[in-house]
């Protein structure tokens, strides 16, 4: 009887590591999908930094050249007034 009650309390000790190891490989392997995920996940991030890096730069150096245009526009149309000026301003008599 003693040994039927041993073999009893050691055989559900074994169907116990059983469940125990199915579940420590379920986990596992969720635990292994969720790092690729992960993986997969950061790389698409780092990529869209890159991207927006890459857009800012293009935005600031747009910007820029804007700003210049804007500035040479600005003087031509002052040298323009001037030249208008002149051209209707009456004409200086010249003393002999």
């Amino acid at each position: 009887m003693v040994d039927r009650t041993q073999n009893r309390a050691q055989g559900m000790s074994l169907e116990q590591i059983r469940v125990y190891a199915r579940e420590l490989h379920q986990l596992y392997r969720a635990e292994h999908q969720a790092r690729q995920e992960l993986e997969t996940r950061t790389k698409a991030l780092e990529q869209k930094v890159r991207e927006l890096a890459a857009l800012n730069r293009l935005s600031q150096t747009h910007m820029r050249q804007n700003l210049q245009a804007q500035e040479a526009l600005q003087d031509l149309l002052a040298q323009l007034k001037a030249l208008i000026a002149r051209a209707e301003a009456p004409p200086v008599e010249k003393s002999l």
